[in-house]
């Protein structure tokens, strides 16, 4: 008998090994292809990858039941009108405004190293993508453009997660037997739209000019 967590030492190695072979995006892989794609492009397209992505979870949030909503999070949507506007060369003065916002962030209480002990409103996901796609129009640089389509990721996994409900740890360690639930969870809908819409982004990116009609584009592209 083969003693396959051998060949598949860990968790991820078996999920990757079942996801490809049912011809689908192993989350891993993508996450190094768009990182590695993104210290390609220049800093004005990689805020604009990082604010496509912020853009469908907040939009994803925003249609939330009321109940469900963060009042902190929908703060940062006029910022988010207001960096889109800013990239379309109809805002010069966007950069004082955007620093303003990430200003009164690192100074309130929701910035802070408490962890679970702490408030917990900046880890939503459209606010934490929000908060990165906010530092990367500052400085253009890979980092919080990665952190941004992370957090779309992690979203989507969530999702996958509510949807599913399964045990983590049930499971046979044997690439053809049922996927694993990190396979699943990797092989759903949720999941794989998103991969595929930020690779999507990226193209777009790589191919084309910064223009309005592009950053339209990129702003109504599906949410998660």
């Amino acid at each position: 008998m083969t003693d396959y967590s051998k060949l598949y030492p860990t968790r991820g190695d078996l999920a990757r090994e079942q996801v490809r072979r049912h011809g689908l995006l192993y989350f891993g892989d993508v996450r190094q292809e768009l990182h590695s794609r993104l210290s390609l492009l220049s800093p004005l397209a990689r805020t604009a990858y990082a604010l496509a992505c912020a853009e469908r979870l907040m939009r994803y949030h925003e249609q939330l039941p009321a109940s469900q909503r963060s009042d902190f999070t929908l703060t940062w949507r006029p910022v988010l009108e207001s960096m889109w506007a800013g990239l379309a060369g109809q805002r010069p003065d966007i950069l004082e405004q955007v620093q303003m916002a990430l200003d009164a962030f690192s100074t309130s209480p929701y910035n802070h190293d408490d962890g679970p002990e702490g408030p917990q409103e900046a880890d939503e996901d459209a606010a934490a993508a929000s908060i990165s796609a906010a530092q990367c129009y500052l400085s253009g640089e890979v980092q919080p453009a990665d952190e941004a389509g992370s957090r779309a990721i992690e979203a989507a996994f969530r999702i996958a997660d509510d949807d599913l409900q399964l045990d983590p740890n049930d499971f046979v360690w044997d690439p053809n037997a049922q996927p694993m639930p990190l396979a699943r969870e990797a092989m759903h809908p949720a999941v794989q739209n998103a991969l595929q819409l930020q690779l999507a982004d990226l193209t777009l990116l790589e191919r084309h000019k910064i223009t309005p009609q592009l950053l339209n584009q990129l702003k109504r592209s599906n949410h998660p």
